[in-house]
């Protein structure tokens, strides 16, 4: 472990003092691919596919799945974004290249530096093709490290729409149609959720399973501060108000705690807002787990806000929240 470490390190000390060495694709090459159902991208949510030969040292391997392993923020528990399923490049062919997320390392000593090129959509859509190319194992794991971000984040909004792909395919139309009607939006909500509780402004759908519950609100307000604190409190207080316990004193309130709740400002197609993530706790009980959701204010000058939370005490979050976070940006 020691070994694996050290060499990791250097590698992204290099990455770090070598910056001009490395070429970096910083727009995605998008291709002409039209979806459809018979070229929709395969692959399980948070799965990438690492195309990388298998024969390289261990330590080495092990260097990649590190970087490649990053964790998600605003979970409970630490999950990676994605999980790694690893195939050599010789198997990179049919089925293999119409998954949605694709990271493929090549080493030859033909090139003469390493370089990095994203590309969207090239055999499948939605799809990211992540492809590095150099002259060593040492020079392709200090681009990987240099990109790894880049790389990532573009695989995660690629899951989101992947998602969003597959719930449209089986909406409840009804309590879509609803949403617009109470909300003025559009959205996407699976055929699994239902109504749960209501107010004037506020609209809580649940999809509860036996082990697992996930959770829409939607809810409306007319303070249009949309920075970390204003969020804050508006959730708090419409969770007070609407998602009582079994006693007026157990609701969901947000779990604040370093730098969590997360904030930055966000835009979903012509809605300029923000997004808040992190993690909630229930005053006076023990149930919690994390949330996502967006704000924006409308044309009558209300504050929108689309929550997604997950309670999954006995699972693993991570792809429960992605869903979720999918149907929180299907707004329109």
């Amino acid at each position: 472990m020691k070994k694996i470490v050290l060499i990791l390190s250097v590698i992204l000390c290099v990455a770090v003092s070598c910056q001009d060495a490395v070429t970096i694709t910083k727009e995605l090459k998008q291709s002409s691919v039209t979806l459809n159902d018979n070229n929709l991208s395969t692959g399980k949510t948070a799965e990438l596919l690492l195309v990388m030969d298998k024969n390289w040292p261990e330590e080495v391997q092990d260097s990649v799945y590190s970087l490649l392993q990053k964790p998600q923020v605003g979970l409970p528990q630490e999950e990676s974004l994605f999980s790694i399923y690893h195939i050599n490049n010789d198997l990179f062919k049919g089925d293999f290249t119409r998954r949605a997320n694709i990271v493929y390392i090549d080493v030859n000593a033909s090139y003469t530096e390493a370089e990095c090129k994203m590309e969207k959509n090239p055999w499948s859509k939605p799809q990211i093709y992540a492809h590095i190319c150099a002259p060593t194992k040492e020079a392709a794991i200090t681009c990987l490290a240099a990109n790894r971000d880049q790389i990532l984040y573009a695989m995660f909004d690629n899951d989101i729409a992947k998602l969003q792909v597959v719930q449209a395919k089986t909406p409840n139309v009804e309590l879509q149609d609803y949403i617009q009607k109470k909300f003025g939006i559009l959205m996407t909500v699976p055929q699994e959720y239902e109504i749960g509780r209501e107010g004037d402004d506020f609209l809580w759908l649940l999809y509860r399973t036996k082990k697992n519950d996930r959770f829409i609100m939607i809810y409306t307000s007319p303070n249009k501060k949309l920075t970390r604190e204003a969020m804050i409190i508006k959730r708090n207080y419409i969770t007070s108000q609407y998602i009582e316990g079994e006693t007026k004193d157990i609701h969901p309130k947000i779990t604040e705690y370093a730098n969590y709740p997360l904030h930055q400002p966000l835009k979903i197609w012509s809605k300029e807002g923000a997004e808040l993530r992190g993690l909630w706790e229930t005053t006076n009980d023990y149930m919690g787990g994390p949330f996502y959701q967006f704000s924006f204010i409308n044309i009558n000058g209300e504050c929108v806000t689309i929550d997604g939370s997950v309670y999954a005490p006995e699972e693993k979050k991570r792809v429960y929240m992605r869903q979720v976070e999918a149907i929180v940006k299907s707004v329109k």
